[in-house]
């Protein structure tokens, strides 16, 4: 492969990830190969093992860019024997970066802080400030930020967070293994983790921010295992309400003075977070002020009326398809439906007559009189003319 064509790079990892496939302590990242070995009779043969193939295959180490048999090592991060965590001249560089004053700068900053995804928990829901100034901007980089408090407390914060970066531990084989999320209306984010040493230890984190497109379809699911927090301090912030509550389970969701003032809903996950919290946490002293917990169950009527309603609505349209499908019974149902329309009619004239006011009762019985007489009249004209026929049949 020619260097400086535009798939070289992943040829290349291609290529070093045959020949190391089956070596499960050697780990290929482009041209920087990291060998970990527990002991240094185990490192030298795992040495010896990767130069034999390197010649084989014709490739060349520069002796100067190479590092043997040191406990800790800059490997995409710093890889110690304790975990990775970021290196220090990355994090130095990150604090010392002043704050953006152009669309440029600031996509700058957010490609450094995103050259470790997997090390920053909660990344994507701090980083919604700043990634809300390119919203909208494709073409002019030089354009000035306004920042407001927030802007920069979410600035300042990120920055504060990776120096304070937690150190992911490398994981253990039979080790047990969790994935916590967390879910809010704006990001979503998670942990996997492993219980070694009766604690539990980070492997990774990861979050995602949600785009409007998502947004639409409302908040992510979360559990039905929800408690409402009454006489909440306004000094409280959903962070410090979700804090509080994991004294007493994982807790899935949090939020305060959304809906009401004076109020947040928590949801765990599990039935039992939420009964242990109900009776540990129930008028409990939080910023001053004892809370009170509430047991949210009007939410499984909803669900249940909903489904009620989507069933009948799926009947009538099934009922409806197989009308429209026997034209015979379509016809008739035509039919019926012309029969109402005229029957509702008759009903209606009858009653507009029935409740029109009668001023005297008089005249109705002249026009009785009357129409029974024309009716006489009638019948007598219908009669044949000749009487004589009628008295001779009778005789």
């Amino acid at each position: 492969m020619t260097f400086g064509l535009r798939n070289a790079a992943q040829s290349f990892q291609r290529f070093l990830d045959s020949l190391f496939r089956y070596l499960p302590y050697c780990f290929v990242y482009i041209d920087d190969i990291l060998i970990a070995s527990r002991y240094l009779d185990e490192h030298i043969s795992h040495l010896k093992e990767i130069f034999q193939r390197l010649t084989e295959n014709g490739l060349v180490l520069k002796i100067s860019k190479c590092i043997f048999a040191k406990p800790e090592v800059d490997f995409l991060g710093h890889v110690s024997a304790s975990g990775i965590r970021p290196t220090t001249e990355h994090i130095q560089a990150i604090l010392d970066f002043n704050r953006p004053r152009t669309v440029k700068q600031l996509r700058r900053f957010l490609g450094m802080l995103n050259f470790y995804p997997c090390l920053l928990p909660n990344a994507a829901k701090h980083q919604t400030k700043l990634n809300d100034f390119l919203v909208g901007i494709k073409k002019n980089k030089n354009e000035l930020i306004d920042w407001d408090e927030d802007s920069i407390k979410a600035f300042e914060y990120y920055k504060e967070q990776l120096s304070e970066s937690t150190t992911l531990a490398h994981p253990v084989s039979n080790a047990h293994l969790a994935i916590m999320v967390d879910v809010s209306d704006n990001a979503v984010g998670g942990v996997m983790q492993q219980y070694v040493s009766n604690h539990w230890q980070p492997l990774a984190f990861f979050s995602m921010r949600l785009t409007p497109t998502r947004k639409r379809y409302g908040p992510p699911t979360r559990t039905e295992y929800r408690l409402i927090v009454e006489n909440l301090s306004s000094k409280v912030s959903w962070q410090d309400l979700k804090d509080f509550m994991r004294q007493a389970g994982d807790v899935t969701y949090a939020d305060a003075h959304k809906q009401r003032r004076n109020e947040g809903v928590v949801e765990f996950a599990t039935y039992e977070d939420m009964r242990n919290a109900y009776h540990k946490l129930d008028n409990a002293e939080l910023s001053g002020r004892k809370i009170h917990l509430i047991e949210d169950r009007p939410r499984h009527r909803r669900s249940r009326s909903r489904s009620s309603s989507r069933s009948y609505s799926r009947s009538r349209s099934s009922h409806s398809r197989n009308r429209s499908r026997s034209p015979r019974h379509s016809a008739s149902y035509g039919s019926r439906k012309s029969r109402s329309r005229s029957e509702s009619k008759s009903r209606s004239r009858s009653y507009s007559r029935s409740r029109s006011p009668v001023k005297s009762r008089s005249p109705p019985r002249k026009i009785k009189e009357n129409s029974r007489s024309k009716s006489r009249g009638k019948s007598a004209s219908r009669s044949p003319k000749n009487p004589e026929i009628k008295s001779e049949e009778k005789d």
